[in-house]
Order: structure tokens, then C-alpha cells, then sequence
């Protein structure tokens, strides 16, 4: 399979792609040892210098002793085949790590929307049901084997299925008119939750290297408490990066909005390519880099009122040291290769 979207395996997700097209990629044999370093100046030829040609231009030999075969077509298709069967053995288990975390995060979290809206035994069975078909469906196509030139399509069908968690269609017609004004409640604590919990996270990642007054960590809390709530309202899609990092069990300490950033980086790609257009790689990391740039002048900006300048300098390295690590991690995935060929 071709890696569809380079970027996207920084965070581990679409690497199943990735990763199978890593297996099925035969290495380019190394140089033998005795060609490796070159005479410091010219000198004739020595016996011993001779002897080393000829051993290099002599049949390579097995373990044993015996001269080995060349290569030949069999043999290669061979190799090639078990590096698919590899590869893809990889995809498909990628696949079911990423839908069973997805199972049970949904059973989770039924059985708190169970409690609230008093869900009967019906009701449950119908919204898991309809779930079920989800992960399948979403399953299948984490798993899809079909010719490169399909991918963008392949693509944009998961992109499509997360644009929701699922929950509102497989509810509905399953609630009652008083279930689904408890159902709207229910999905405003979970919405409050994960501010809380972003700000918190946000919050401790700060404190870890400055040392705040009481007062400065009520007024950051606060500023986080708003970043906060506008990231969540300003997703318009499901996070695959999420999805993907926890299929893999990779916890990102995403204080700069990184996944976010590489879902639209991702999206973007995807729109480019359906319109025929090549991305460079380069121009790619170079976007990488001014967002995370952005992001961390805005961040250190928004706590001005409440830091000392020694303390703003003191964040502003920290998050200038984890967007480095990041930007190393990204720049790793590509080179000035085009998107799209």
C-alpha cells in the first residue's frame, strides 16, 4: 500500500500505511567492507589490495561455505510476497488495536449514558448494535487492500466517518422526547469535562517548570479554561490523530494542539489532491513549522498579564523545546518528496 499522507504517520495513525509500505520495500543492500574506506593517496596496486578485489568480485558465499545463489525473478517475488503478507498482517493488526480501544471507550461510555437517561435493556442493545456496524465498517477500511490509485478515495470514506463519534445517529429513534433533552444534557458534561480536563493537563505541563503563586495559577487556569473550550468548539471533525494514537497507545502531550494542527495539515493534503494538485514535502514542514512558531508566540502571549518576564522567557522555552522535538519528529517523515504522485 502506498503511503497516502506522510504527515499522518507522525502521529502514528495512518502509519498502518506506512509501516506496510516500509515491509514491502526490499533494503538496499550495504557496500561490502572491503570497498568501504579509500587509500588515503594514490598507490600502486599492493597483493594485498589485489586480493581484496577479487574477493569482492567473487561469488558471495553462505554460512556454510557454499558459493550463494544469485538472485533471480522467483526468488524476488518471493521475498516481495512475504514482505506484503507481513505488511499487511501489521496493517490488520494495527486496525483491531484501534477499533478494540474504540469498543471500549463506547462501552464506557453507554454505560454512563445509561444512567443518565435511565436507558432500558432495548434501547441499549439497538444504540450498540448500531455502533457496531460503525467500528465494522471503519474496520474494513482501516484494512482495505485494494490498488494504490484508490487511496485518495479510501481516504477521504475515513474522513467522512469521522466527522461524528456516531453517538447522535445510533440514538436515534431509540430515545424518548424526555430522553433526548437528557441526552443533549449529557453530551454538555462531556463537553465540560474535556475542557476541564484539557485545562488541567495544560495547567500541570506549566507548573512543571515555572513556579506559580497561588494567584498566577487561579488567572492561568483561566486563560487555559478559555483556549480550552475554543479548541473544542472549533473541531469540526472527529480527531483521527486521537483515534490512531490511542489504536497505538501513544499518549500526546499536546499542550501546542499538534494533533489538531496534523489532522488539518492532513485534510488540507487530501482537498489539494482531489483537485489534482502535488504538495511538496518541504513546503509541508515549512507550514509545520510556521503554525507551531504561531501557536506558541499566541500561547505565551495570553499568560503576559499574569508571568513575570523571566517566567514568560521560561515558557516560552519550554514550548519552544517540545515544538523542536516535534518539528525533528515531523521533518523525519518526508524530505522534499511530493504528496500525491
Amino acid at each position: 500500500m502506498k503511503p497516502l499522507i506522510p504527515v499522518a504517520c507522525v502521529a502514528g495513525g495512518i502509519a498502518i500505511g506506512w509501516f506496510s509500505h516500509a515491509l514491502t520495500t526490499p533494503a538496499t543492500p550495504a557496500a561490502p567492507a572491503s570497498i568501504a574506506a579509500a587509500p588515503a593517496k594514490e598507490t600502486a596496486k599492493t597483493d594485498a589490495v589485489a586480493a581484496n578485489e577479487a574477493a569482492a568480485a567473487a561469488p558471495a558465499k553462505t554460512s556454510t561455505g557454499r558459493p550463494a545463489k544469485p538472485d533471480n525473478d522467483e526468488a524476488k517475488a518471493k521475498r516481495d510476497a512475504k514482505n506484503r503478507e507481513m505488511g499487511k498482517k501489521a496493517q490488520d493488526q494495527m486496525a483491531k488495536r484501534m477499533t478494540d480501544v474504540q469498543r471500549k471507550k463506547f462501552e464506557a461510555r453507554l454505560d454512563k449514558l445509561a444512567a443518565d437517561l435511565n436507558l432500558n435493556d432495548d434501547q441499549k442493545a439497538k444504540i450498540r448494535a448500531a455502533m457496531e456496524k460503525r467500528f465494522e465498517t471503519f474496520g474494513s477500511l482501516l484494512t482495505h487492500d485494494e490498488d494504490s490509485s484508490n487511496d485518495l478515495a479510501h481516504m477521504k470514506e475515513i474522513g467522512e466517518l469521522m466527522k461524528t463519534d456516531g453517538l447522535d445517529t445510533a440514538t436515534e429513534g431509540v430515545l424518548t422526547d424526555e430522553q433526548k433533552e437528557q441526552y443533549t444534557a449529557f453530551k454538555g458534561k462531556e463537553r465540560q469535562s474535556r475542557i476541564e480536563s484539557k485545562a488541567f493537563k495544560d495547567l500541570g505541563s506549566i507548573t512543571n517548570v515555572l513556579d506559580l503563586s497561588a494567584e498566577q495559577r487561579d488567572n492561568v487556569y483561566q486563560v487555559l479554561m478559555t483556549e480550552a473550550a475554543t479548541r473544542e468548539d472549533n473541531q469540526k471533525t472527529g480527531s483521527m490523530m486521537s483515534l490512531f494514537s490511542d489504536g497505538m497507545g501513544i499518549q500526546f502531550d499536546d499542550e501546542l494542539g499538534i494533533q489538531d494542527l496534523m489532522q488539518e495539515q492532513m485534510e488540507g493534503q487530501m482537498q489539494q489532491q482531489q483537485g489534482g494538485e502535488k504538495t511538496s514535502m518541504a513546503d509541508i514542514q515549512k507550514n509545520f513549522r510556521a503554525t507551531v512558531k504561531q501557536r506558541t508566540d499566541a500561547k505565551v502571549e495570553s499568560l503576559r498579564p499574569y508571568l513575570s518576564e523571566t517566567q514568560l522567557q521560561q515558557y516560552r522555552s519550554h514550548l519552544e523545546t517540545k515544538g523542536g522535538g516535534l518539528l525533528n519528529m515531523f521533518g523525519g517523515a518526508g524530505g522534499d518528496d511530493e504528496v500525491g504522485k
